[in-house]
């Protein structure tokens, strides 16, 4: 299932192949100092090619 989503998404991806990622920031600390922060949750924010995040 997982890899039918990551093919749909890498034809809408564009060109460069990156996409935006996100996780929650109750997980381990990510290299960003973008956080979204929503009612309730916050994330850290980064981009990242499509392709290594599938992997």
């Amino acid at each position: 299932m997982a890899e039918t989503l990551f093919r749909l998404l890498a034809n809408e991806s564009g060109r460069n192949g990156h996409c935006l990622c996100g996780q929650w920031e109750g997980g381990s600390r990510w290299d960003t100092d973008v956080l979204l922060v929503t009612r309730g949750w916050a994330y850290f924010v980064w981009r990242a090619r499509l392709r290594d995040v599938a992997a």
